[in-house]
């Protein structure tokens, strides 16, 4: 997918060769066409506001004049065009999202054409690059990533166990695989097993282990281009990749020693079921939840499993000390909490770091919550916008009036900072998250929990 352009650099440094030429060589080379080269942005995410550029470059004797760029879909129907002047040696011109109505379009293969001309009249060849738009929740010049090695169960392995190799994209162009044993040669591959798919699947190796790799389908690539066994000791990693770059990084993970793989707070607030508070391991079988908000009265136990199948652990007290299968403990009052557990010797602590707002004889996070959207302007101001704590960390707005492309977040003191969004529509809202639009319609009533942070809009 990635395209290697080399003409254009090679263009322009004849053009500054072409000063030292003498007068005849002048007047023989004047006419030379410019050349043109339509900038490939890669890949652009679903609904991205992306600007579409080229690019050309010409002789001192006929600089450039104009430039014309031209976006076509898979089929090459034109969708937009714009034509700008050029000047120069070398120059560019771009088409900006309105003009190409590039965030209104669905996923796909897409194509630019450039064209240029210059004093002489004379017209470069077109130059055509494909890029691809994705559904992915930031720009990526692929749509995945896979980790392929000789420990991948032979380069691959079963169809149904190859997505614990794949991939997150986390930021733009920027991949991440957490806690991956690497034993042996490896790559980075853009489809899951090298037999199965595309002949043409890229994939990258670092063979010098320099920490940037190297595109099977660079045309300067060695034979091999596998990352060799040795560049790093056998262990557990972390693998960070850029797709624009082709670096990486690897950062060793420390294995902690635990009795149990995860642990969960379980207790009244949550019906005794549910991740929302799920703990850390932060030191050989010591188990950390930051913030925890519990009010008075309010009962907890320590849980294996989310859905209480597996061991529980409690005591019929505040102590320091748990039971297996023990009773519910006591919250010690209301505050927000730093926990504990050992699941070793069972020990636990709750340390008190805050304080709890309290309106209205209910307990919560935030002393103030607001929802705002395209419905009211985003505006804090709009009698719309304010939120009312009804219950235990649960605000409430009645009335809310959406349409389908209404968005809106959840907001904390009236600047944004913080605010909560649910990109994924899933009803849970994630701090810092991206605009919720989830289709919702009619005037409805909208809850927001400041604690699990799930929400309601019926």
């Amino acid at each position: 997918m990635k395209k290697f352009i080399y003409g254009l650099g090679a263009l322009i440094l004849g053009s500054v060769a072409f000063i030292a030429c003498d007068d005849e060589e002048f007047g023989a080379l004047q006419s030379v066409p410019p050349s043109a080269s339509a900038v490939n942005p890669g890949g652009i995410k679903l609904g991205s506001e992306a600007e579409l550029q080229a690019a050309g470059a010409d002789g001192v004797i006929s600089p450039l004049t104009q430039g014309t760029l031209t976006l076509l879909d898979r089929e090459f129907n034109i969708l937009a065009t714009t034509t700008d002047a050029m000047t120069g040696q070398a120059d560019t011109i771009s088409m900006d999202a309105a003009t190409s109505g590039i965030a209104a379009l669905d996923t796909g293969t897409y194509n630019l054409i450039a064209v240029t001309v210059d004093s002489e009249g004379n017209t470069s060849p077109p130059d055509t690059a494909s890029f691809e738009i994705f559904d992915l929740p930031f720009d990526a010049n692929y749509p995945t990533i896979y980790m392929l090695g000789e420990f991948t169960d032979g380069w691959g392995g079963p169809p149904e166990e190859r997505s614990k190799w794949e991939f997150e994209l986390i930021a733009a162009n920027t991949w991440f695989l957490d806690s991956t044993e690497i034993d042996g040669q490896w790559k980075i591959s853009v489809n899951s097993d090298f037999g199965d798919t595309d002949p043409n699947n890229e994939d990258w190796g670092d063979p010098d282990c320099t920490g940037s790799m190297i595109s099977n389908l660079d045309p300067d690539r060695p034979d091999n281009t596998n990352t060799p066994a040795d560049c790093v000791s056998p262990a557990v990693y972390n693998i960070t990749f850029n797709d624009e770059t082709f670096n990486y990084v690897l950062e060793e993970v420390i294995l902690l020693e635990s009795n149990v793989d995860d642990l969960f707070l379980l207790g009244s607030f949550n019906n005794f079921e549910g991740d929302a508070f799920t703990f850390r391991l932060i030191g050989d079988n010591t188990w950390e939840l930051t913030n925890m908000a519990l009010a008075p009265g309010e009962v907890f136990k320590f849980g294996a499993s989310p859905d209480l199948m597996g061991p529980l652990y409690g005591a019929s007290a505040v102590d320091t000390v748990a039971a297996l299968f023990g009773g519910n403990i006591v919250a010690p009052g209301a505050g927000v909490y730093t926990i504990t557990f050992n699941d070793a010797d069972l020990t636990y602590s709750l340390t008190k770091t805050g304080d709890l707002a309290l309106s209205g004889g209910f307990y919560a996070l935030n002393s103030d919550m607001f929802i705002v959207g395209t419905f009211n302007g985003f505006n804090i101001g709009d009698p719309t916008a304010t939120m009312t704590l009804v219950d235990d960390f649960t605000w409430e707005r009645q009335g809310v009036t959406f349409v389908d492309s209404d968005r809106f977040l959840f907001i904390a003191d009236g600047d944004f900072d913080p605010k909560w969004g649910d990109g994924g529509c899933d009803g849970v809202a994630e701090l810092g998250g991206n605009d919720t639009e989830c289709s919702f319609v009619g005037t409805l009533d909208v809850t927001f929990n400041d604690r699990d942070l799930k929400y309601t809009v019926e």
